[in-house]
């Protein structure tokens, strides 16, 4: 019998004893109805009571004569009250209490309590996280430790089940796994029971079985225990922005519901806390801190203790692992992630294919250990299905060719220890890996081997994209990364000054702009997920939620901002609403006025109409206006009263783009700068001006209003117009950009006017400065933070190879080629001191 169960025995006990005392009063007030009632109950549970050690410690265990004898007690005093009618209180109360006392002495004396603990894993590649801590239990002579695998279902768009699956027959061969329709949970009891699944039915791609939910568990157990199937990344707990980010897993109902909450170290335990405390509320916080426990995580154990001389390899993996001279290759564990197929779909399974091909012509010298997250096939089929044939083909070809390893097994211990090179996408795996190895190698969705030449590739990594003013110091965000620049005019000093830690290190186009009001800096998203406010003083960021865009994976968000009545406007591109921050409250409010205005408009076309949102937008006298293309309608919204208006400018299938404002007008161009319109919102008046010049530029980045003149800067050459707006003609005006070294590094990305200077951001990465009145200029070489290195040429950045805190960028075939040359991987010395918090946790748990 289990220590729960045993306990339960006395709490039987306890209760015949207060039934006792009743039976006593009811006699002793001639209650002789009462009285037999109670015995009938005494009975029953006695009978029950009987059932429960029979099942537990055998028929014809010693306690159940005792209690025999205790029922047929009953029987004789219910008989003998029922007959005459009458009994002695005294001396019924002293024999029910005899035969109590030998019940009570046999179930304390002779039922040896026993710890019985459960173990509820439902996908076998996540075993690990639970492991170390049966092992343990299964060690102790005075515990029964139970794994029972659970079924589990994947799930269909609408959040019905579809496909049972149950994986418990891929665990390993020491682990004896019991069915889980033969453990009867009401019955048994467990004393404990370790989950590893904290989703219930919040998960959109699967769910175990509705039965096995943290929130039905609890009922069967004196303590429910749950252990993250997953290793995070450390997190500050002083860190806002990054405690934020791994909120979500600190608030599921597994988390909620369970007794206790293992988690992988002290800090990440800070960080539970703290969660859970904000979300629940201040008061809670010393609940949560005795519940929440950092004793570590299973996984590091089951990692750290693997030994390649313990493994069994596949002879199909020996033969892409083992050179012609019978020496082992590099191995590369190659990890793709849910998350990155979901977040860039067609994009990704071309880099896949592209990852594929470096690898497979380099095969003779580094082996490919492919291992896709176990849940990818659930999770496209039920939320991207138009890419799961796509993927499907990708993987049939990668195992018929037979050159690399494809491990969809439930060994992840094995994985790891056979590689040398962690590469992919950044996931818990990726922290494991660290445990073991040193080398780990982040791979760039968004950058192909062959797409573009080294030089474009150059070009298209290495300028800036949004900059702002304050003192001497400019900031920037860079194309690519989440980190903040700050550059000193007059000492020409650089530094890191912030990290936007939301933010992928390898997303591109951040931000569109940046914004000052008062001292602080608010950047405009473009693919950033929040809207953040720095404040150059104290250092401190914050982020607030775009509400409307929680759920939107959306690029070129807004076009830009400016400041209106205590209020940031974002001006719309992507978005689907006009977005306005109040700069005081902190308050996020939207307005869809001209979204329905626009609908109106667009119902007067034809459906096969390709109608797109410009995109630039402008203010101009507490209006903002927004260009519709291929119909050539300008939408008028008036901030105030929230008006729209319409011009047409009756240009119909042609793209336009709104160059500026002026203090009475709103300047229009086609793409050619052929084609120019003034616009003269108050008197619906348009001015037209049609240029002839067939070596007008093509396309155009920035756009400067010079006061008299407009500046326009070409995308990918140092050609700049300028735009005179008394009589709308245009010039290229060839002193302004000085020329680079290599015209392949032309073009600018965007230009500002701050007071009396324009900046115009280069794509070479310099950054030009304009003295507007005196018409001089300088020239700023800018250092890009992500580690590029000046050798013979610029070097693509396509992975993050990073090792102890260098980072470099190369190209994934050169970077093939050094790994291969290296004489010894470094191995993490951490291996050879396997931590045993399995065992911790297990005694913790357990006899605490």
């Amino acid at each position: 019998m289990n220590k729960t169960q045993k306990k339960k025995a006395g709490d039987y006990l306890r209760l015949l004893e207060k039934a006792h005392d009743e039976v006593r009063k009811a006699l002793e007030t001639k209650k002789y109805d009462v009285a037999m009632e109670l015995l009938e109950q005494c009975q029953d549970a006695a009978i029950e009571l009987g059932n429960r050690i029979e099942a537990a410690e055998g028929e014809g265990f010693v306690t159940i004569p005792l209690l025999e004898n205790y029922c047929e007690l009953t029987y004789q005093i219910h008989e003998e009250i029922w007959q005459k009618q009458s009994a002695s209180a005294g001396k019924v109360y002293k024999s029910l209490r005899r035969s109590l006392i030998q019940i009570d002495n046999s179930v304390k004396h002779d039922i040896k309590a026993r710890l019985e603990v459960v173990f509820l894993p439902y996908k076998a590649s996540m075993w690990d996280s639970l492991e170390s801590v049966w092992k343990a239990a299964d060690e102790d002579p005075d515990c029964d430790a139970y794994v029972i695998p659970i079924p589990y279902y994947d799930k269909n768009p609408d959040g019905s089940f579809r496909e049972m699956h149950y994986e418990g027959n891929e665990y390993p061969d020491y682990v004896p796994v019991t069915w889980y329709e033969d453990y009867d949970f009401a019955n048994r009891q467990p004393d404990r029971i370790f989950i590893h699944n904290p989703y219930d039915n919040n998960n959109y791609v699967t769910s175990v079985h509705p039965f096995f939910y943290s929130e039905n568990l609890k009922q069967y157990t004196e303590k429910l225990v749950y252990i993250p199937y997953f290793i995070l990344g450390e997190v500050d707990p002083d860190n806002e922005q990054a405690v934020e980010g791994v909120a979500h897993f600190c608030t599921c109902p597994g988390v909620l519901n369970a007794d206790e909450v293992i988690v992988q170290s002290e800090a990440m335990r800070q960080v539970y806390i703290k969660v859970l405390t904000k979300f629940v509320g201040e008061d809670s916080r010393k609940y949560w801190e005795k519940k929440i426990l950092g004793l570590g995580s299973p996984k590091i154990d089951k990692v750290l203790s693997t030994r390649k001389e313990d493994l069994v390899v596949p002879e199909e993996w020996l033969k892409v692992i083992r050179k012609a001279d019978g020496s082992w290759k590099k191995v590369v564990f190659y990890n793709t992630s849910v998350s990155a197929l979901l977040k860039n779909g067609e994009q990704m399974l071309r880099k896949m294919e592209d990852v594929f091909h470096v690898f497979k012509e380099n095969q003779e010298e580094v082996a490919l250990l492919w291992r896709p997250h176990p849940l990818i096939k659930a999770t496209i089929e039920s939320m991207r299905p138009e890419l799961w044939k796509a993927y499907e083909k990708i993987v049939e070809k990668y195992c018929s060719e037979g050159w690399g390893i494809y491990d969809d097994s439930a060994d992840l211990a094995r994985a790891i220890e056979l590689s040398n090179i962690y590469y992919g996408d950044y996931s818990s795996i990726t922290e494991l890996f660290r445990k073991k190895h040193s080398l780990i190698v982040k791979q760039d969705v968004t950058c192909l081997e062959e797409d573009l030449s080294i030089y474009e590739r150059a070009i298209k990594r290495r300028h800036f994209m949004a900059m702002e003013k304050i003192d001497n110091y400019l900031f920037f965000t860079q194309i690519t990364g989440n980190k903040l620049l700050k550059y000193n005019i007059q000492t020409d000093e650089y530094d890191i000054e912030a990290v936007f830690y939301d933010e992928p290190e390898s997303e591109m186009d951040l931000f569109i702009d940046i914004v000052q009001y008062r001292g602080l800096l608010y950047f405009i998203p473009d693919s950033a997920k929040r809207i953040y406010e720095y404040n150059p003083i104290n250092k401190k960021m914050q982020h607030y939620n775009i509400g409307i865009l929680d759920k939107a994976d959306l690029r070129q968000k807004f076009s830009g901002a400016f400041i209106w009545r205590d209020e940031l406007i974002f001006l719309p591109w992507r978005c689907l609403a006009i977005v306005m921050f109040n700069l005081k409250s902190k308050c996020i409010t939207y307005s869809k006025e001209y979204l329905r205005f626009a609908d109106k408009l667009l119902n007067q076309y034809s459906e096969d109409t390709n109608i797109s949102l410009g995109r630039r937008t402008c203010f101009f006298q507490n209006k903002i206006y927004l260009l519709l293309n291929n119909i050539a309608q300008l939408i008028e919204y008036n901030l105030i009263d929230k008006s729209c208006q319409a011009i047409d400018l009756k240009r119909r299938g042609e793209i336009f783009q709104i160059l500026c404002s002026d203090s009475e007008s709103v300047w229009v161009a086609d793409t050619n700068l052929k084609d120019i319109f003034r616009i003269f919102p108050n008197e619906r008046k348009i001015q037209e001006f049609s240029l002839n010049d067939e070596n007008v530029y093509r396309d155009f980045s920035a756009v400067v209003d010079m006061g008299e003149y407009i500046w326009i800067f070409s995308l990918l050459d140092y050609r700049v117009f300028s735009l005179n707006k008394r009589n709308g003609k245009i010039k290229e005006i060839r002193e302004i950009i000085q020329r680079s070294d290599s015209e392949c590094f032309g073009g600018v990305s965007f230009g500002k006017r701050i007071g009396d200077e324009a900046y115009i951001m280069r794509r070479d990465g310099k950054l030009q400065i304009i003295n507007i009145s005196e018409q001089q200029s300088e020239i700023i070489e800018l250092r890009n933070f992500h580690g590029w290195k000046e050798k013979n040429f610029l070097k693509d950045m396509a992975i993050y190879w990073i090792k102890e805190k260098e980072l470099e960028m190369i190209p994934l075939s050169d970077f093939i080629k050094i790994i291969t040359k290296k004489e010894k991987t470094v191995t993490n010395n951490n291996a050879e001191l396997p931590c045993m918090c399995g065992t911790e946790i297990y005694n913790r748990c357990n006899y605490n």
